[in-house]
């Protein structure tokens, strides 16, 4: 920055015409209200390859190579399954691009792009997603927890019980159980073939009443 004058009330201090220049400028220090004011309304400054210059914002046009929009898509080919390309590339029947059918797959997509709000909605209020080993299918809730099933069987003097497949241990059980009177006048109980010690029972019983 280039001081001039004295200092004095008839020559004070002051800057130089023209003397400051970018390198004293902090960033942002050139707010619109320093700009020059325009000549027509509407005006906006262009570079024009050396200076900033004022145009009037209906002679401004975008560059374009042949006239044509949408011809610059390049890249998608008739093999490619993420993207269509449309249309011919003329005024009339420029290019445009589209997502192909199914087109978005694993590749494509981010960790933790899916959301709930992306799934396909359920059958039926309840339903679970569960993987069958191939896909995942919507299922029941009622589906995970398989009815019980129960069963008894015996075998001789054992009972075994069976829930879901699954056979516990065998338990005695009586299938037959008689009474008898021995030649001694003895009370004898046979269960399942076997018989347990005689029981006198002489003392209970009178003459003529044993039959």
């Amino acid at each position: 920055v280039t001081i001039t004058g004295i200092g004095t009330a008839v020559d004070p201090f002051k800057v130089e015409d023209l003397s400051i220049v970018t390198s004293k400028l902090a960033n942002d220090a050139v707010t619109l209200d320093k700009l020059a004011n325009g000549t027509a309304l509407g005006q906006i400054m262009q570079w024009d390859g050396a200076n900033w210059t004022l145009v009037d914002l209906g002679s401004v046009t975008v560059t374009e190579n042949d006239g044509v929009i949408g011809n610059e898509v390049v890249g998608v080919t008739s093999t490619s399954t993420t993207l269509t390309r449309s249309g011919d590339g003329s005024t009339v029947n420029p290019y445009t691009l589209a997502v192909s059918a199914n087109g978005i797959t694993n590749t494509e997509l981010a960790d933790d792009a899916v959301g709930l709000e992306n799934l396909a909605n359920g059958t039926t209020s309840g339903d679970l997603i569960q993987w069958d080993g191939a896909n995942w299918v919507l299922v029941s809730p009622s589906s995970l927890i398989p009815a019980t099933t129960v069963s008894n069987t015996s075998s001789v003097n054992t009972l075994s019980t069976t829930v879901d497949g699954v056979t516990g241990t065998g338990v005695d059980i009586i299938n037959s159980n008689t009474l008898s009177i021995n030649g001694s006048d003895e009370l004898v109980s046979t269960v399942n073939g076997v018989a347990s010690p005689a029981l006198d029972i002489t003392p209970v019983i009178t003459a003529n009443e044993l039959t």
